[in-house]
């Protein structure tokens, strides 16, 4: 079976090392949160690999499953999200709240990669933008500890009007996410090209498989084409 009918609630990894080495991936969509930590962040290698090793299988081409591709390129400095489970930069109160209530194991996890997250300041409150002038509010840093942060977060879950969420910085990576649609795919698929990816042609037709899936999805638009070689 070629990966573009892989099971349902799988995505896509990649990664493109310092040294031009590309590892492509399929990760369980539950593992993006997991990526959420120095470990990717700051580009350490030997973790990553674990990472992959333990946390992923191997992927037989480029191109987007189920719930998208999420591309890591150390070379460009960025990270290219396109998926539907979460973001990669920010988590709503609920998230941390919702942790005390997890398996032990799964909180000392998450305990861990955030605390690094908080000690090296890499995580600030926003303001969700509202509609009255449709731009996020900074609101300072988190607390000094996880502990902090999951209170605070449980705090803002019980106020009625709560619109906070923290923020997670990638420096000195960037974060670029498309929209899950046909226009975003192909922006994606352009950017990863100018960026010296090289698609083979099972790559290719696993692309041009997942555009027309968009566009059946989207529905007829003008002048519409059909994608496949």
């Amino acid at each position: 079976m070629k990966d573009c009918d892989f099971e349902s609630d799988t995505l896509t990894l990649v990664v493109r090392f310092g040294n031009g080495e590309v590892s492509q991936r399929l990760i369980q969509k539950r593992v993006l949160n997991l990526m959420i930590g120095q470990t990717f962040i700051t580009g350490d290698e030997a973790g990553i690999r674990k990472f992959l090793d333990t946390k992923s299988q191997p992927a037989e081409t480029f191109a987007p499953v189920h719930y998208g591709v999420v591309v890591v390129d150390y070379q460009s400095k960025r990270v290219s999200s396109m998926q539907g489970y979460c973001s990669l930069t920010r988590k709503l109160p609920e998230y941390f709240g919702l942790m005390y209530s997890d398996a032990e194991e799964v909180v000392a996890e998450e305990r861990q990669r955030y605390q690094g997250l908080i000690s090296d300041g890499c995580l600030s409150l926003r303001s969700i933008a509202g509609s009255r002038n449709g731009h996020d509010k900074a609101l300072g840093v988190v607390g000094e500890s996880y502990d902090a942060l999951c209170i605070s977060m449980r705090e803002q879950m019980r106020k009625t009007d709560s619109r906070v969420c923290v923020v997670i910085d990638w420096h000195p990576m960037r974060v670029v996410e498309y929209n899950d649609t046909l226009d975003g795919s192909l922006y994606l698929k352009a950017d990863l090209a100018d960026d010296g990816f090289v698609f083979s042609d099972l790559d290719e037709a696993c692309w041009d498989s997942w555009f027309n899936s968009k566009q059946m999805e989207e529905g007829p638009k003008p002048n519409q084409v059909s994608f496949g070689r």
